[in-house]
């Protein structure tokens, strides 16, 4: 069995695998800054542990974001799911000299490069608790994409719902 494909073994399609159908996004927050991940938190000498000004300020940004756009907030006690888009400013390297994206990065799409989707997805979640959902434990479905930015500046894209059960 060892080294041999293991067809016939186990689920063939997303939903064999438990992957629920997502419901209509309730929340589709756009917000203009460079996606961040969250920093660990910081320890004075004194024991005194606080969030780093970049992670607070990017957190920040995110809720007056939210709030601009009409504090939409999600229902409690239901399972709930979130897609998070990094889209990064593309490195100049990409570019030629007359502005245009050279050829060999056309069809380039994912991001590969730091900060981890994980972070990213932490940082956005962990933002907007207490003011959009009330725990981002309710979230049974999660998904991070990493890409270049579709747009003339980076952002980062929040899309919320609740889970079709």
């Amino acid at each position: 069995m060892l080294g041999q494909p293991l067809r016939g073994l186990g689920p063939t399609s997303l939903s064999d695998m438990g992957i629920p159908e997502l419901g209509d996004p309730i929340l589709d927050l756009l917000v203009p800054v460079p996606p961040k991940g969250k920093d660990r938190p910081r320890t004075t000498k004194s024991g005194h542990v606080y969030t780093a000004a970049k992670t607070a300020s990017t957190e920040q940004s995110i809720r007056s974001e939210w709030a601009v756009q009409g504090e939409i907030q999600l229902p409690t006690g239901v399972p709930l799911w979130v897609h998070i888009l990094a889209a990064f400013d593309r490195p100049k390297a990409h570019y030629a000299v007359d502005g245009s994206l050279k050829q060999r990065y056309a069809d380039m799409q994912w991001v590969t490069k730091a900060p981890d989707g994980d972070n990213i997805l932490k940082l956005a979640t962990d933002s907007l608790n207490k003011y959009a959902w009330d725990d981002d434990r309710a979230f049974s479905c999660s998904i991070v994409v990493k890409s270049w930015s579709d747009r003339s500046y980076p952002y980062i894209l929040i899309r919320a719902g609740v889970l079709n059960v």
